[in-house]
């Protein structure tokens, strides 16, 4: 009817299928979104609250529905995810967390001093903090040989979210009693700088004459 009367619809049709397509895979899109979000939600993969690692984004989850997980990270910046990008979800408070601290000490440290004095701030944590230690006793263990230093290794299950806080704890308690007692961690050696002085070779006053064109 509309040609009959002049008006061509050849536009309108297109414009129609432009619209259709672009509906049509933004519908695909939420789809995916819901779905992998119900999934979530369903799997109880994370809550809100949880500190989480999801589409490269590591934060404290403030909210999450069907279509996105909105995420704040230390930084505070807030992230706002669709749930149909997120592959892989890293949940760091599920249920509890682990303390996992490496302690470098020299070579010629006395290891089971060193070792000693670490069980002592080990033991006085857990008086001090009883119900945020869930492991009867932190393991301890020499981890590694490295080129300047040995590495001790203090491991043990705590309470979700608190590995952070011990683990601080525990850095500065153990570095002050090392030093007290003059095992002094180690550290990364700093790259030397080596001063060169630049000296002018002498000239005999006969050749520079020469060399000016001089008598």
């Amino acid at each position: 009817i509309l040609d009959e009367i002049g008006i061509s619809v050849t536009a309108l049709v297109a414009g129609v299928g432009v619209v259709g397509i672009a509906i049509g895979l933004g519908a695909q899109a939420l789809v995916r979104d819901v779905i992998n979000g119900t999934f979530i939600l369903v799997e109880d993969q994370y809550r809100v609250g949880d500190v989480v690692t999801v589409a490269n984004v590591s934060g404290t989850v403030l909210e999450i529905n069907p279509r996105r997980t909105v995420i704040r990270d230390a930084d505070g910046n807030v992230h706002s995810i669709p749930n149909g990008a997120i592959s892989v979800s890293t949940n760091q408070t599920a249920g509890f967390s682990r303390l996992n601290l490496d302690i470098p000490v020299t070579y010629a440290a006395d290891l089971d001093r060193v070792f000693e004095i670490i069980e002592q701030e080990c033991a006085r944590l857990r008086e001090e903090r009883p119900g945020e230690i869930l492991a009867p006793q932190l393991t301890l263990r020499v981890a590694a040989f490295q080129e300047n230093r040995l590495v001790i290794k203090i491991m043990g299950d705590v309470v979700a979210g608190k590995h952070w806080d011990l683990s601080g704890v525990l850095r500065r308690r153990i570095k002050s009693r090392l030093d007290a007692e003059g095992l002094s961690m180690a550290g990364v050696p700093l790259p030397q700088a080596t001063a060169v002085a630049a000296t002018q070779p002498e000239v005999d006053p006969d050749e520079a004459s020469k060399l000016l064109g001089g008598d």
